[in-house]
């Protein structure tokens, strides 16, 4: 749904504005309004969901959380090393506005629009951001993985993919030998805390392909047998 909602500006499927104050700058963050959360990928989710995002400005990424408290209540905050680089462009009590362009699944890039809703100068700087190879910097959060966890799971469900059944040897020789990717079933991202990992049910082989299918919707990652469904219904 396009249009204004409270302070933000749905512009289109993949761009946003917000209208700033004082508040969102001090506490590194803004309430997301509901009929805006399909933006973030969030309309679907449940109260107490916390999902991981990352805000990219002047080519360095960031970590952000937008978190669910209620059907009502949601925020988005964003780590305070952008709300120190964000501060520099609040002069004398003149709040500038955000936008967010979506330029990966849960990755958006934010600019600082120096003169209130001004939708022309939103799209000249979108439309300047066409340049690729520059060096950036990562500042984000990883989740450690085992790789014993890896190699036993290799060895319980075999280097074919459990969807499709493609096998890396048998198509590209030697270079594909031994290789398969291992996917978690419940995402790591999702977990509050470190927990202990079953090869036999908590992981699973797949191809490039399927795994790749498999997280397509960032808001709904399918299962296997989902994926599977999805095949069968294509053939």
């Amino acid at each position: 749904m396009l249009g204004d909602f409270s302070s933000w500006k749905m512009v289109s499927d993949d761009f946003a504005i917000k209208h700033c104050d004082q508040s969102v700058f001090r506490r590194h963050g803004s309430a997301v309004p509901k009929p805006t959360r399909w933006f973030w990928g969030i309309e679907n989710s449940d109260t107490g969901t916390r999902k991981p995002i990352t805000l990219k400005f002047n080519g360095i990424l960031y970590p952000a959380t937008i978190n669910i408290y209620s059907n009502d209540l949601s925020q988005i905050y964003w780590d305070k090393s952008l709300g120190v680089v964000l501060e520099l462009y609040c002069q004398s009590g003149s709040f500038p506005d955000m936008a967010f362009e979506r330029c990966e699944c849960d990755t958006f890039e934010v600019f600082m629009l120096n003169v209130q809703g001004d939708i022309t100068q939103c799209d000249s700087l979108v439309l300047d951001k066409r340049h690729e190879g520059r060096e950036v910097k990562y500042y984000t959060t990883k989740y450690e993985r085992s790789r014993a966890n890896r190699d036993a799971a290799i060895q319980i469900h075999g280097l074919n993919c459990m969807v499709c059944g493609f096998n890396f040897e048998e198509v590209y020789g030697d270079i594909g030998r031994d290789y398969i990717e291992v996917h978690h079933v419940k995402p790591l991202s999702s977990l509050d805390e470190e927990v202990e990992i079953d090869p036999h049910n908590d992981l699973v082989c797949l191809c490039s392909n399927c795994h790749r299918m498999i997280h397509r919707r960032c808001d709904s990652i399918l299962s296997i047998s989902e994926l599977k469904d999805l095949i069968q219904k294509e053939k």
